[in-house]
């Protein structure tokens, strides 16, 4: 069962939920609010300045779009772009993000790469899946001129089967600018929440992986009635389930996997949601691995480093109001659910791994084993990206931040 709690303060629960969704903008969050279920009913007032927003993202101009077409349906359409190299490597070795946007829906989907060279195979994975599942297929297929994208593989795949590859104008990203727009959406939100709950850049891919998952179950200005996940799966999305990226808390250990004598909970952070799977990723603090539960309870309310000094407890299980207690170990080969689309983020490493040491990186006395920065310890955007080259910045800040 689901239980919700009364926070202190005139505005504070809009705050959390403003948190819960990847720090989306007060009007999108009440669209969000309406085309969703699981949402608490919110008095729609001003919000108090966020923090990690603050300091993620950049308030600029906005850019006329300027779409040659109108996509009537699924895969009509899709947009890829790569971003990286990251800095700093995630934990399954990737340094860059490959991308999907469905120009219909907005419907966006990531996978974690170490090398552009993957490019072509991600492709043929995420063509193969999405086509079945949507019962569609690919008509046109948008990227730069990039050598991950134009190559004599990609170009013999693509016209076996039927796809068109538009590609864009040298030095003119902006014709792409679906794919650039919910990159720089997607990152903007990714760093949000790790500035929020201040941890360390050594977990941006499960940020990316938290910010995709919820950018698909937000209300857009493209649909202003309906969210991406909706289009795509022909069902409202549940929130009631959303917590807080990095809070830390306890997972319940279910009773198979102890004996009557050891601890039936272990100290964890929240890293994110199983989109294929009924589970919470979270990071074992004991362990120094990361799990897939199904049972959680955290402080939400500890932000960059403030701790409230009484803590409030919620507990639930996606997409259920059953009472559960077991720990899920999830399995790659695992079958998504009926309701479920195949994950728009694929895993970026294996749970119930023991986790690498932390790299090195700007952060100075990291918290919890190094998993955690130091409150108000610098946080530099160079941490986790090289700087963009100048025509690229200049395509990308035309953009209406969420």
């Amino acid at each position: 069962m689901v239980h919700y709690v009364e926070y202190a303060g005139v505005d504070s629960e809009w705050e959390f939920w403003h948190a819960r969704m990847s720090h989306l903008n007060k009007d999108a969050l009440a669209k969000t609010q309406r085309d969703t279920t699981g949402m608490p009913t919110l008095k729609h007032k001003s919000m108090a300045l966020c923090g990690g927003c603050m300091k993620a993202k950049q308030t600029v101009a906005h850019f006329p779009s300027q779409s040659m077409s109108k996509t009537t349906k699924m895969l009509q359409l899709v947009h890829m772009e790569v971003m990286g190299p990251m800095k700093t490597k995630s934990k399954g070795g990737a340094r860059y993000v490959l991308t999907f946007v469905d120009d219909y829906s907005t419907y966006v989907m990531a996978y974690f790469i170490a090398k552009k060279s993957e490019v072509p195979v991600k492709f043929k994975t995420f063509m193969n899946w999405y086509e079945s599942q949507w019962g569609e297929r690919i008509k046109c297929l948008r990227s730069d001129n990039g050598t991950e994208f134009v190559n004599k593989e990609m170009d013999m795949f693509c016209t076996s089967n039927g796809i068109f590859h538009q590609k864009t104008v040298p030095y003119s990203p902006q014709q792409n600018d679906v794919a650039e727009r919910m990159n720089r959406t997607t990152m903007e939100k990714a760093r949000s929440m790790l500035y929020y709950k201040g941890i360390s850049t050594m977990w941006w891919a499960e940020a990316v992986s938290t910010s995709v998952y919820l950018i698909n179950r937000s209300t857009t200005s493209t649909h202003s009635s309906m969210t991406p996940y909706e289009l795509a799966v022909k069902d409202k999305p549940r929130l009631d389930h959303l917590r807080v990226f990095g809070s830390v808390g306890y997972f319940h250990v279910d009773k198979a996997k102890r004996t009557k004598l050891e601890l039936m909970s272990f100290k964890c952070m929240f890293l994110g949601y199983i989109e294929n799977s009924k589970g919470y990723r979270v990071y074992d603090l004991e362990s120094n691995k990361v799990k897939v539960t199904r049972s959680i309870k955290l402080d939400e309310r500890e932000v960059d480093g403030i701790y409230d000094s009484s803590p409030t407890e919620s507990t639930t299980a996606i997409h259920s109001t059953e009472d559960v207690d077991e720990v899920v170990q999830l399995e790659q080969e695992q079958q998504p659910a009926a309701d479920e689309p195949m994950g728009s983020v694929e895993e970026d490493h294996v749970e119930d791994t023991e986790m690498p040491e932390a790299e090195q990186d700007d952060s100075k006395g990291h918290e919890l084993a190094t998993y955690r920065r130091t409150p108000g310890a610098a946080f530099s955007d160079n941490i986790v990206f090289h700087p963009e080259p100048e025509r690229v910045r200049r395509a990308r800040e035309p953009v209406v931040v969420l």
